[in-house]
């Protein structure tokens, strides 16, 4: 992840992101809830605006942490007036096996190759408790070369079988569109990734477009941190 381009795009990319959010986070919310979690992670945060307004109101502890400077100054914005959400400009900040849930909305897809995938997703299980419930939101890798409400890519689907493909998004914002570059990662090399970094994979729920796209335009991930002797 090229954190100076994601400076350089911050505030339209943050702009572009909150609104396409908005359906998404209010589907998540919910399976969350279920959950009925103490404290929450929120791993690739943003600007601030899913923990302090989604997750705030309904759960007791946020901490939220994105690796972006420019982002997470925008966070430190948003959340200054909220008690219970913590904006982490370090994860050597967090609190490790203290978390019992961690969210993941839109990272996954932004990371370049295999390695850097591992190495986020064995921080994330380093950050649950045992048995913790991590939820990890991509845009569905079996639909990329659909066309969405929020969102349209330049994916080639019959580049699916070959991760670590890179394609372009862009994010069709009210406002403005952004464009940004993704990597392709199969469902067979998500799961094969989870399972290396320590994880059950619990359960996958499918989220509908408002549009008359062709499949869901997003995937949640639900995966259970495993115990040292499973």
């Amino acid at each position: 992840m090229n954190y100076n381009q994601w400076n350089e795009i911050a505030e339209p990319y943050c702009t572009a992101r909150e609104e396409e959010g908005t359906e998404l986070f209010n589907f998540l919310l919910p399976k969350l809830k279920e959950k009925a979690p103490n404290r929450i992670f929120d791993f690739g945060g943003g600007n601030g605006t899913f923990s302090a307004e989604y997750l705030a109101p309904n759960f007791r502890y946020i901490d939220s942490f994105d690796p972006c400077p420019a982002i997470t100054r925008a966070a430190l914005e948003t959340c200054a007036a909220v008690d219970n959400v913590n904006v982490l400009a370090d994860l050597n900040f967090a609190k490790w096996n203290t978390y019992d849930c961690v969210t993941m909305n839109a990272v996954w897809m932004c990371l370049k190759d295999r390695t850097e995938c591992l190495g986020v997703l064995k921080n994330v299980n380093r950050l649950l408790v045992e048995n913790g419930t991590f939820f990890a939101v991509v845009t569905h890798p079996c639909f990329r070369d659909s066309k969405f409400s929020t969102y349209i890519t330049d994916f080639d689907a019959t580049n699916y079988f070959r991760d670590g493909t890179r394609f372009n998004v862009d994010l069709l914002g009210n406002k403005q569109r952004v464009r940004i570059r993704d990597t392709h990662w199969s469902l067979g090399a998500m799961s094969e990734q989870l399972v290396l970094s320590g994880f059950n994979i619990e359960q996958l729920i499918e989220m509908p477009d408002e549009s008359d796209s062709v499949g869901p335009p997003w995937l949640i991930i639900v995966a259970i941190k495993r115990g040292a002797n499973k």
